[in-house]
């Protein structure tokens, strides 16, 4: 029994080899908490991007015996796209049809189908999310499609098919596998977050971040400006919370842009906590939040993903225009990050 309980518990790869890059990412995360972010957060960012690079090239033994390698994903979904090439060559036509079908199972409507057939770069944010979800949907049924197609190739043409359907399901079971374990290290969304984290634009968004918590704990929100007296221009002297929070938030649009995955995870709830404290400076000084403000499109986004954010989407923005268009006739707006 004390032998039994000194035994240390079962440790995978994929846990086991995480360990130091998450140490490294952790380490960075909570100096940029307390200081502003330079070069050496931006070295410790590229540090810790080689690390998860090199954690996803090694050879990794998950809880089921399987080696793994958690960037050959790609790699093995290439072999099994060949390998069905083949089976389909065998069975012509079977695959369209049965797709047809797991389609109409899951009660797709034209527009659905529309989407799927849009090609990604011509897609909206909300429209990759659900060609995300319908992907997922009908990769579910893959396993029951191709089995489905090898049982529809000729009596002559079994063996071949047969050899296929199985190299099939077998690459289909490794990469289940993959996926699990990827998961379980929240791999890919890391390895993408290190790869942004380490780049000019999101140290730039960071400190401007940094920059607007200062000037807010200070009760600064407000820009400090003089006019010149012959020309009667405004002349900002230091922008205050307010509109350095509009800064750093177009900053991270950008973010976003360049790496729109990391709009679901550890990166934006965060910044939701940034979202709210100027949202409640807006309500301090009397702003109305902006029509243009630069992360409307996250904020809709998460919204439309069930994510219970409590910011103004652009519906609610919109009913709370023609709310006030129709009590006062008057459509002028005081915009947020403006300035007054």
């Amino acid at each position: 029994k004390v032998e039994e309980q000194s035994q240390r518990p079962y440790v995978t790869d994929v846990i086991f080899y995480m360990k130091l890059p998450s140490q490294l990412r952790n380490q960075v995360m909570s100096l940029q908490k307390e200081f502003r972010s330079d070069e050496t957060i931006k070295e410790m960012w590229a540090s810790a991007e080689r690390e998860w690079q090199l954690y996803g090239k090694l050879p990794l033994r998950n809880s089921l015996g399987i080696e793994i390698n958690l960037n050959s994903m790609a790699e093995t979904n290439e072999k099994i796209e060949r390998l069905r090439e083949q089976l389909d060559a065998l069975a012509p036509g079977a695959r369209e049809q049965l797709v047809d079908e797991v389609k109409s199972e899951f009660n797709m409507t034209d527009e659905h189908r529309a989407v799927l057939n849009k090609p990604a770069d011509q897609r909206s944010d909300d429209e990759n999310a659900r060609v995300r979800t319908l992907n997922s949907q009908i990769s579910n049924a893959s396993d029951r499609i191709d089995v489905k197609v090898f049982q529809k190739a000729p009596v002559e043409k079994e063996v071949l098919a047969r050899q296929l359907v199985d190299q099939i399901l077998q690459l289909r079971k490794e990469m289940q596998a993959i996926d699990r374990d990827q998961g379980t290290a929240n791999f890919k969304y890391w390895a993408q977050r290190t790869t942004a984290e380490a780049e000019d634009l999101a140290i730039d968004a960071h400190q401007k971040l940094f920059d607007a918590t200062e000037l807010q704990r200070k009760s600064i929100f407000d820009d400090e400006y003089r006019v010149e007296a012959k020309s009667n221009e405004r002349m900002i002297l230091r922008r205050g919370a307010i509109s350095t929070f509009v800064d750093s938030f177009a900053a991270w649009a950008q973010v976003f842009v360049r790496h729109p995955e990391l709009q679901d995870g550890d990166l934006a709830d965060n910044l939701v906590d940034s979202l709210k404290q100027y949202r409640d400076i807006l309500k301090i000084t009397g702003f109305r939040w902006p029509d243009d403000f630069p992360m409307q499109a996250t904020i809709d986004l998460r919204a439309k993903m069930a994510m219970e954010d409590d910011l103004p989407t652009t519906e609610q923005l919109e009913e709370e225009r023609s709310a006030r268009e129709d009590s006062s006739g008057d459509s002028k707006s005081n915009d947020g990050g403006a300035g007054k």
